[in-house]
């Protein structure tokens, strides 16, 4: 079979609908991948979404109409494309954590590339260029860091919102939300700064961070150690185990 019909094969298994040419890279080498993706593009297989990015249409069968690819499959798109490391922020990390039920017709993203902004048909994508600080955390416990700074900016917390973003995490996640805000990578450090220097200040904008956090919580009246898990057993964590030995 060509790299063309390999592709194509590919695509419809639905694996993957937005893609970059680097999504690709097995099926060959880049030059020749982009020439398949063309000529599948010519023919009306796949369908252009800005320069590099492309998508598989999928067609609702009732009513006959394409359904649009989503902005954050295009973003992620975008992102590997260009070797980005992306994180929601605004309206729409609230979007994403189920705060806002509205979709936003502008998704924004920190980003550790420049500044970008893509119109996709009626909506946009923003990616406004940022310091690697905001990238020290994991993907989930940055949705509710930007969240928690968003709702912070003039809008009351209310107990659903949290509820939501208490839902959208396993206890497993909510310790490790804990853990990386209180203990950031020392990847962080640069390498002509005084390591002693660098720790000091990432602890103080740990501390910060916290004492944000609980501010936030108190002042909408709920404990300010409402995300910790909850555990049936004291001892043992719900883990089974205390001490090395099985948990009565």
């Amino acid at each position: 079979m060509s790299i063309e019909n390999d592709i194509l094969q590919f695509l419809k298994k639905g694996k993957t609908r937005v893609f970059c040419f680097k999504d690709l890279s097995d099926f060959g080498t880049y030059k020749s991948v982009a020439k398949a993706v063309e000529r599948l593009t010519i023919k009306g297989y796949v369908r252009r979404v800005t320069q590099g990015i492309y998508y598989y249409p999928l067609i609702n069968e009732t009513f006959h109409v394409e359904y649009p690819p989503e902005m954050e499959a295009i973003a992620e798109a975008l992102s590997r494309n260009n070797n980005w490391q992306i994180r929601e922020t605004g309206s729409f990390a609230l979007y994403k954590l189920g705060m806002d039920n509205q979709i936003p017709m502008k998704a924004v993203y920190l980003s550790s590339g420049p500044y970008r902004i893509y119109q996709i048909g009626m909506r946009t994508i923003e990616f406004k260029s940022s310091s690697r600080k905001n990238f020290a955390f994991s993907r989930k416990t940055s949705l509710v860091i930007q969240a928690m700074k968003t709702i912070g900016n003039g809008k009351i917390i209310t107990e659903q919102d949290l509820m939501k973003i208490s839902s959208f995490l396993s206890n497993e996640e909510k310790e490790k939300l804990c853990k990386e805000i209180s203990d950031i990578s020392v990847k962080m450090l640069q390498k002509d700064a005084d390591p002693n220097s660098v720790i000091t200040e990432i602890r103080l904008r740990c501390d910060h961070m916290k004492e944000e956090r609980a501010e936030l919580l108190c002042k909408n009246g709920y404990p300010k150690n409402y995300f910790e898990p909850e555990y049936v057993c004291k001892y043992c964590d719900d883990t089974g185990r205390h001490d090395g030995n099985l948990c009565e």
